[in-house]
């Protein structure tokens, strides 16, 4: 788990590293649909519907170091406290990172105040 800062409209990445079922051994060769990627705004899950979905790969970073970037292309499209969970189907272990995502233009706000 990270916590991370990023702003709104700005590409996103994050190193997701994966781990075989000892927890030692990396976990390679893994391929997008090997992992579940929800996302979370201000506690609520995110979904296709409420056109905020952010637009992710994940890709295996050179080969066999069980290392991935998770990539999403215009980052988050407004402001808040966003979860990634990321779950990897051959181990079910579950990746999350908080991300706070802010405006430059001070115009999105959160419960009054301004992100």
């Amino acid at each position: 788990m990270s916590y991370r800062t990023s702003t709104v409209g700005l590409d996103f990445t994050e190193i997701v590293s994966a781990f075989d079922v000892d927890g030692i051994s990396r976990l390679t060769g893994q391929t997008s649909s090997d992992f579940d990627v929800s996302f979370y705004r201000n506690g609520a899950k995110v979904i296709s519907a409420d056109n905020i979905s952010p637009t992710w790969t994940i890709a295996e970073i050179d080969t066999d170091t069980g290392e991935y970037a998770l990539s999403l292309s215009g980052g988050f499209s407004v402001a808040g406290h966003w979860v990634i969970s990321v779950v990897i189907s051959a181990t079910e272990d579950l990746w999350r990172t908080d991300v706070e995502v802010v405006s430059t233009s001070g115009s999105d706000t959160i419960s009054g105040a301004p992100f």
